[in-house]
């Protein structure tokens, strides 16, 4: 199964979608979404938004950011 990833940049801003199907049993796996908190806050905090939907047999998440310029982008550090 594979993952699908887009990336695209629209009127200013930079929209990343990952989708991915669901495992069949994923009940067994034990989360607290940790992860996806911890997402959402650090886009949120830079401007951004996190949309997720799911349902029985996929996950997908779109993380939309503003595009900002950055002097240090593509240099040599």
């Amino acid at each position: 199964m594979s993952i699908i990833i887009t990336i695209k940049n629209k009127q200013g801003w930079i929209y990343v979608t990952i989708e991915n199907h669901k495992r069949k049993h994923s009940a067994d796996v034990a989360s607290h979404k940790i992860g996806l908190m911890t997402v959402k806050t650090l886009v949120e905090r830079n401007g951004g938004s996190v949309d997720i939907e799911q349902n029985v047999t996929r996950f997908s998440i779109q993380i939309s950011l503003p595009q900002t310029e950055s002097p240090e982008f593509g240099k040599d550090v």
